[in-house]
């Protein structure tokens, strides 16, 4: 039971399922990063922190997963958020280096957050419409209740 507001992001209604298998598919996995920082578990008590620790966490966690690709925000044709806000988004991207034009932004206001469901959502309308070529390197980026940032690399 959560509000439709949460640390200033309109939580939506939705799902989505996932069907992951070994061997060949469309996407391969690159690298990935996740941290939790369990400090902040109680997130109404430490929103203002949490707000504070977003940024510089999240830069640090794209950062590790492009490196540990051997990749630059150059090689990445695509950005695959969350939903949280475009304008968490356009300040990540100044902060990473990405840049603002390979961001999947249309679901960011059509759909809002549905929570871990975003990237994928986000991931398959971007394909449905085209915007998904052979051999693009695609980042995933994510953060969620508990203080966990995650990141995927994935080529398509």
């Amino acid at each position: 039971g959560s509000t439709r507001e949460i640390l200033y992001n309109v939580i939506s209604d939705g799902a989505c399922v996932l069907l992951l298998a070994r061997g060949d598919g469309p996407n391969r996995l690159l690298a990935e990063r996740q941290v939790t920082k369990g400090y902040y578990w109680d997130c109404e008590t430490r929103g203002n922190e949490i707000v504070a620790a977003y940024f510089p966490t999240a830069r640090t966690i794209v950062q590790d997963t492009l490196a540990a690709a051997g990749l630059t925000p150059d090689d990445i044709a695509l950005v695959v958020p969350h939903n949280v806000s475009y304008r968490s988004w356009e300040i990540l991207l100044q902060l990473t280096g990405l840049a603002p034009d390979r961001l999947y932004a249309e679901n960011i206001g059509r759909t809002a957050h549905v929570i871990s469901g975003d990237n994928f959502i986000n991931l398959s309308d971007a394909e449905a419409q085209g915007r998904l070529r052979t051999g693009d390197r695609i980042l995933l980026f994510n953060f969620g209740f508990g203080a966990s940032w995650a990141c995927l690399l994935i080529e398509h």
